[in-house]
């Protein structure tokens, strides 16, 4: 049995990372600070990632308190 080809990509993270950006500059090209983070806001309630985004902000409420970022 051959070892896989290490070129044989079939999903490029840095592309789908670039084209993602690419998309909400476009989308909030014309908006203000505040607009951009209610979009962005948003996007996070609603999109693929939101249970897990839930998950996460139940767990930080649930951990002690410590110094903030």
């Amino acid at each position: 049995m051959e070892p896989a080809a290490r070129n044989s990509k079939t999903f490029d993270c840095v592309e789908f990372k670039r084209e993602a950006q690419q998309r909400i500059h476009e989308a909030t090209r014309d908006m203000t600070a505040e607009q951009r983070r209610e979009y962005l806001r948003r996007i996070v309630e609603v999109g693929p990632l939101s249970d897990f985004w839930r998950e996460l902000r139940q767990r930080g409420r649930q951990a002690p308190k410590r110094g903030r970022l």
